[in-house]
């Protein structure tokens, strides 16, 4: 008895250690595991050799067909806990800790065959494993789940914290007026330079309250142009529609965020400074040709004397002269590459800077769904040149904005007359 007492004291200890875990464990549905599954598909079983249920690979459902049952108590044990295992209700801390009580009273009884009980002590073992290692990992969990739990009270509060900052912020009247204004789509000074947003709020603020916001905003600072000025000969343009200037404007390396679209046929009234923009996938001449056919649908009667572009290959063919010349349009090309078509270069340039600004305030490569904004933003905006919206200008009042333009002209021939 005194060579059994040690042995008895392990066992209530292994029965003591699997009951708390059992009852800190709630009841979980059954799932194979992966060592399962991988011994569901091999072809033959992973136990011991002369057993037929002791080890983890046995094939238990095959074997309750054939109507097994174990050899000796210790693989009848086995049986049980394996026909445990496979409920999906079932304890499966439970069931190891039973497997582990009943092979521990085969290693202690005194008509155990050797082979036995050599296996029944493996067994003991691996249950005793099992069952500290799932405390073990039980306590991570928590624990783990804890940290969880406050570092999404702490998301909580710093986002919390910034919504209340955030608040705060938009009481400010004069950040939330440039805000407003400078980055909204449909206003006319819309991603503009300084002297369009100044003239846009020169009632509420100071121009150095302007130029101080500006300096702060990375989406005005990153795509300032370099201003570089040429004297070159002015247009003798007479009234709207008497010439339209066309041009591509390059969009390729962002067509992948604007469904394929590649370029942007862009059409401008030389003296009204009105412009069109239609997206394009490809600058073929058939492309191109049905796109400025699109805008003179959209153009809402307005037909063009004459049309200027480059000499890019979609404007010189043969199918874009001949659908120009059904329209009875007349169709010029600059030849010159310095100048090309002037005022859609530079048309192109103003919309570039606000699709860019555009980008970097909103974090996105995307101009399809904004463009309409955009365009419609500019040809309701006084346009430096004219000193009247593109969109104002008509038949009436073509002679006021062709003698602004004069007028402009003059003083830009006076300045840099003083100058030099």
């Amino acid at each position: 008895m005194a060579s059994n007492a040690r042995p008895v004291k392990l066992s209530r200890q292994i029965i003591s250690n699997s009951d708390n875990v059992a009852e800190q464990q709630q009841q979980q549905p059954y799932e194979k595991s992966a060592l399962d599954m991988i011994c569901d598909m091999m072809p033959f079983e992973m136990h011991v050799p002369g057993y037929r249920f002791l080890g983890p690979g046995t094939k238990l459902a095959k074997r309750l067909e054939r109507g097994d049952v174990g050899i000796n108590q210790l693989d009848e044990a086995c049986r049980e806990h394996d026909m445990a295992n496979s409920d999906k209700n079932a304890d499966r801390t439970k069931a190891d800790r039973l497997l582990a009580e009943r092979a521990f009273k085969r290693l202690l009884a005194g008509d155990t065959p050797p082979d036995e009980r050599t296996f029944a002590m493996m067994t003991v073992c691996c249950m005793v494993s099992k069952i500290t290692f799932e405390k073990f990992f039980s306590k991570i969990k928590k624990s783990i789940g804890r940290k969880n739990k406050k570092n999404k009270k702490k998301i909580q509060a710093t986002v919390v914290a910034a919504a209340t900052a955030g608040n705060k912020s938009k009481k400010k009247k004069k950040m939330s007026n440039f805000e407003k204004i400078y980055f909204s789509p449909a206003h006319p000074a819309v991603y503009a330079g300084a002297a369009r947003l100044k003239q846009a709020v020169r009632k509420q603020h100071k121009n150095d309250e302007v130029s101080a916001w500006l300096e702060q905003q990375d989406a005005y600072n990153l795509h300032t142009p370099v201003i570089r000025k040429f004297p070159r000969r002015c247009y003798n343009v007479r009234n709207i529609d008497d010439v339209w200037e066309a041009d591509l404007m390059d969009m390729r390396s962002l067509k992948t965020y604007n469904n394929d679209y590649a370029y942007l046929l862009v059409v401008i009234d030389a003296l009204s400074k009105y412009a069109w923009i239609e997206p394009l996938k490809d600058k073929s001449a058939q492309t191109v040709s049905t796109a400025f056919e699109r805008i003179l649908r959209r153009s809402k009667g307005r037909v063009p004397v004459l049309v200027q572009t480059d000499k890019g290959k979609e404007f010189v063919s043969r199918e874009t002269v001949a659908r120009l010349g059904k329209k009875n349009i007349q169709h010029r090309v600059v030849r010159d590459p310095d100048i090309k078509a002037a005022i859609a270069e530079r048309f192109i340039r103003t919309i570039k800077e606000r699709i860019w600004r555009y980008f970097t305030h909103h974090r996105t490569r995307r101009f399809l769904d904004v463009l309409p904004k955009i365009l419609e933003a500019y040809n309701n905006s006084v346009h430096s040149s004219i000193r009247m919206t593109p969109a104002s200008v008509n038949l009436d009042n073509a002679a006021l904005a062709r003698k602004n333009l004069e007028n402009r002209r003059k003083t830009s021939d006076l300045w840099r007359g003083k100058k030099n």
